[in-house]
């Protein structure tokens, strides 16, 4: 019987493990409130949660057999924000105005749709050196890899830059500048690279000798294509990937999980020749996302991680489909390794938690090498 950590190491070089190794938990990989408590009911876990990370149950983990554990990041003087509005709207410390709407935070207030590009100079950014990360953050990170065998995963200290700049200046914005007015594009994202080289350094210089896995997101795709062409991936997103990753990998050894949704086929060649090692959250559903093609063009290149429909089988298959889901997932992206399971993106609360447990079960029966 070999680690968790040995396992992944494994997958990650291609190479066959004891197992298929399962992840659940954390901001790409977890489940709705609602889902999460009806969970826990049918798993008879009462009482307090027993948690490493925001609330999330150890015994929940335990119970699945999931390799991963989750940090930070978790700002000592984080900035003071603007006051949330009578309607709900919250805001973060970029200035981006969120609310809830049903079981998503949805983004509301964008501080920089009608900016001009020197209003970008005196935009209150975010200081990362004067927030600076909790020790507590550093110490869990310590003990997980110390004290366990488990994958010590650093979740995202700041967004990807297109995703971060649709959020703060509107996707129409964002999506007609790349064409009509480059010069703000290419100045907000070389902004927001700078503040994640500090975020980086402060972060992952933190915690970076203590992790396995370094988990990014900026979300490129559609259900039928990417949000833009890979001319404009080249030209204005892909020399700050190369740059970002190269950044992080100054403060650790560990391996670049990126989340983008959807339809990304065109661009997995060059996030893989930038450096992710473990693309999330392989959406099949989407076009030209089918696990076969995936597994033939990039299988002995890149890890999978995910993959188990969220859009139809888990919240409205029966426990059997759930298991026949799981096996042809393992059949096709397992094959020689290269392949993490765990649902095709957050569990949402029209999920059945039989078929959650399924989903985990069968995948200890079917994941075996």
């Amino acid at each position: 019987m070999i680690t968790p950590r040995e396992r992944f190491y494994k997958i990650c070089a291609h190479q066959n493990a004891d197992r298929v190794p399962l992840d659940f938990g954390g901001w790409l990989s977890g489940i709705k409130p609602l889902a999460y408590e009806k969970l826990k009911e049918t798993l008879k876990l009462k009482g307090e949660p027993i948690a490493w990370y925001r609330d999330f149950d150890t015994r929940v983990l335990e119970r699945f057999n999931i390799d991963f554990r989750r940090v930070g990041p978790s700002w000592k003087n984080p900035p003071k924000k603007k006051p949330k509005l009578a309607d709900g709207t919250e805001f973060d410390m970029w200035g981006i105005g969120s609310k809830f709407a049903g079981e998503d935070s949805q983004k509301m207030v964008f501080p920089l749709k009608d900016a001009t590009i020197e209003d970008l100079d005196v935009y209150p950014w975010p200081d990362f050196h004067k927030m600076g990360i909790r020790e507590d953050v550093v110490e869990t990170a310590k003990r997980l890899y110390n004290d366990t065998d488990y994958i010590v995963v650093a979740q995202a200290c700041s967004g990807g830059v297109f995703e971060m700049a649709c959020w703060l200046a509107g996707f129409e914005r964002v999506l007609m500048g790349m064409a009509i007015e480059p010069e703000f594009i290419v100045k907000l994202f070389s902004i927001l690279h700078k503040l994640q080289k500090d975020a980086s350094e402060v972060y992952y210089g933190a915690v970076g000798g203590y992790i396995d896995m370094v988990q990014l997101g900026d979300d490129y795709g559609t259900q039928n294509g990417t949000f833009f062409s890979l001319d404009f991936y080249k030209e204005f997103v892909k020399p700050i990937n190369k740059s970002y990753i190269k950044d992080i990998k100054q403060y650790t050894k560990a391996k670049i999980f990126l989340h983008s949704c959807g339809s990304i086929h065109a661009f997995l060649g060059d996030l893989i020749e930038d450096g992710v090692d473990i693309i999330n959250p392989v959406q099949t559903r989407a076009k030209d996302m089918e696990p076969e093609r995936l597994k033939k063009d990039f299988g002995d290149k890149v890890v999978f991680h995910g993959a188990i429909d969220e859009q139809e089988v888990l919240p409205f298959g029966s426990v059997a489909d759930v298991k026949k889901e799981v096996k042809h997932k393992i059949e096709v992206l397992g094959k020689n390794g290269g392949y993490i399971l765990a649902a095709c993106h957050e569990i949402q609360n029209d999920t059945p938690a039989e078929n959650i447990i399924a989903m985990y079960d069968s995948a200890i029966e079917f994941g075996k090498y």
